[in-house]
């Protein structure tokens, strides 16, 4: 039985070129193509996609992505990298997702249901909580580079802004982090 996908960690290089080279093996109907895609990226886009479902719904989306891939890759067009093509995609679908469930839950209500949780998993909460109530453009920089695990320079890429400005935006978080947590959580 394999762990869950939040629990196992992707062994693969960070390499766009290999990753087009896979994309085009998924366009010839090769599934050890989009398996290596899906080891290499499931985790993040997970992680990504928690920051603002549960841990069902992110795990769905997960696979809805990757189902996206199968079913449709000649929609990438080449304009930015397989991992923000990726990105974008779980964006679209998590975004819809959302707006499908319309319910989210309050802090405490959470908090209340978490408390039987792994202590490790609590803090995890509670921190995704702190993320949620950050202003957009700050949540969108925290989710992208801490939770889906891209560089800044693709998270720019990603929004469509300067590097620069994901850096600002990145350091304001971090100044609402320690806020929201108090100092000894957000580092």
């Amino acid at each position: 039985m394999s762990a869950p996908p939040w629990q196992s960690t992707p062994e693969v290089s960070v390499d766009a070129g290999q990753d087009l080279r896979w994309l085009e093996r998924v366009k010839n109907t090769e599934s050890e193509a989009l398996k290596f895609l899906y080891d290499k990226y499931h985790l993040g886009l997970y992680r990504f996609l928690r920051s603002s479902l549960s841990r069902e719904d992110a795990e769905e989306v997960v696979q809805d992505v990757f189902l996206t891939v199968w079913r449709k890759p000649n929609l990438f067009r080449g304009e930015a990298s397989v991992a923000s093509w990726l990105f974008g995609i779980a964006k679209n679908l998590g975004r819809n997702q959302a707006r499908k469930q319309k319910h989210h839950l309050a802090l405490e209500e959470n908090v209340a249901a978490t408390v039987s949780k792994l202590p490790q998993q609590l803090e995890f909460e509670i921190a995704l909580q702190a993320v949620r109530r950050l202003p957009v453009q700050e949540k969108a920089v925290i989710e992208l580079v801490y939770l889906a695990e891209l560089s800044l320079q693709e998270a720019a890429l990603q929004l469509r802004v300067p590097l620069g400005t994901v850096k600002s935006r990145l350091f304001a978080a971090r100044e609402h982090l320690r806020i929201l947590l108090g100092d000894n959580h957000a580092q």
